[in-house]
Order: C-alpha cells, then structure tokens, then sequence
C-alpha cells in the first residue's frame, strides 16, 4: 500500500485500511466487495449517489 504523510489521520486510516482488507482476506472477498456488503447491510433507505 502507498503511503503518504498524513500525520495521526493518516495512521488511523492506514491503520483501518488493513483491518478492512484483512477481514476481507479472511472472508475470500476483496476489501471493496466487504465494504458494498456493509452499505447494503445498513437498510433499505440506502441509495447510490451518481457520479457527475
């Protein structure tokens, strides 16, 4: 994973990226598949946003 220098956030979200990428692994899924499946997890009055 590329890093940048971010400070304390940046940690965090390092931090928080490969806690969601190792769940994902362990799942036998990709990081984005574990993070459409908790948006879609949240209910029914979830909608995707269009990208202009």
């Amino acid at each position: 994973m590329k890093q940048r220098k971010l400070g304390n956030q940046g940690l965090v979200v390092s931090v928080l990226v490969e806690q969601i990428e190792q769940m994902a692994a362990e799942l036998g899924i990709t990081a984005g598949q574990l993070a459409l499946a908790w948006v879609l997890a949240q209910g029914e009055d979830i909608v995707p946003m269009k990208r202009h």
